[in-house]
């Protein structure tokens, strides 16, 4: 019997709403009749649910079930790669990142007697930075301190290279290495990321994520020409993917914008970066 894989359904609900799960579990059990109609298989051991819910005093008490069985609650799922916890502080993914960033710095620590440094430095961007770079605009929507201990270990790993001693400033290892440090990794996506939005060159869901200020009013104002920056009340709001999209772009040089493809505009981004160690 053929089996449905990796299907996700989301619901979404106001805190006042003291009657959703019968609700989810009224839609969950009409795909349980889809799936038995069509002769589809659900692994219930596999099937489980997330309460995304950003407030401290959340609690969630109540069952949700999908035929005669109730599913299990988790705090964290992994989609695409990436772990996702139900308060959306991305501190779980940030730490297996930490995990495998630490194993490979280990890595090169005992390769650096053998090797020269260029060819560390291409283990660098082989082990360490695909790591650090995979769905960062995403899993960058938090505190600062969440990402401190990633920065440590990615200064461990820059060290591990230049064959530094352990309490060097990596700063001028980082320019030697024409590398970039965490944080600035992110930034210049999210302005990549930018660009293509205000450019028309990402899926259709992300055509109208940066709406210009003069689209909203004709005042001839020095920001007219900027993404409409919307208020957000809430800390979840303000480290959004949108929010900081908004602010990456508005941030920009008129000659960053003006770039002619977003590969150019990260090479200048990075130059510049670069020179500022």
């Amino acid at each position: 019997m053929p089996t449905p894989d990796d299907t996700n359904i989301f619901f979404e609900s106001d805190s006042n709403n003291n009657s959703f799960h019968i609700e989810v579990s009224t839609e969950l059990n009409k795909f349980h009749d889809w799936f038995a109609a069509n002769k589809l298989s659900l692994n219930i051991d596999k099937t489980n649910y997330i309460a995304f819910n950003a407030s401290r005093n959340f609690n969630w008490n109540n069952d949700i079930t999908m035929g005669r069985d109730i599913l299990k609650q988790v705090n964290t799922v992994k989609f695409l790669g990436v772990h996702i916890d139900h308060k959306l502080t991305w501190c779980d993914h940030i730490s297996n990142i930490c995990n495998k960033v630490a194993r490979n710095a280990g890595i090169l620590s005992k390769l650096k007697h053998y090797l020269p440094q260029r060819i560390l430095k291409i283990l660098y961007q082989t082990l360490v930075l695909p790591h650090i770079t995979y769905c960062s605009i995403i899993w960058s929507g938090t505190r600062d301190a969440n990402l401190n201990p990633l920065f440590i270990l990615q200064k461990k790993a820059i060290r591990q290279i230049s064959n530094a001693a352990p309490r060097d400033h990596t700063s001028p290892l980082f320019k030697n290495l024409t590398l970039l440090k965490v944080n600035d990794i992110i930034n210049v996506n999210i302005a990549t990321f930018a660009y293509k939005s205000w450019n028309g060159l990402l899926p259709y869901a992300f055509h109208n994520y940066l709406i210009s200020n003069s689209n909203l009013h004709h005042y001839n104002t020095r920001t007219v020409t900027n993404a409409h920056c919307y208020r957000h009340n809430s800390t979840i709001g303000m480290l959004s993917l949108r929010r900081r999209t908004i602010q990456s772009w508005n941030s920009l040089t008129e000659n960053n914008k003006s770039e002619q493809s977003s590969r150019s505009l990260r090479i200048r981004l990075n130059e510049g970066i670069i020179a500022t160690y």
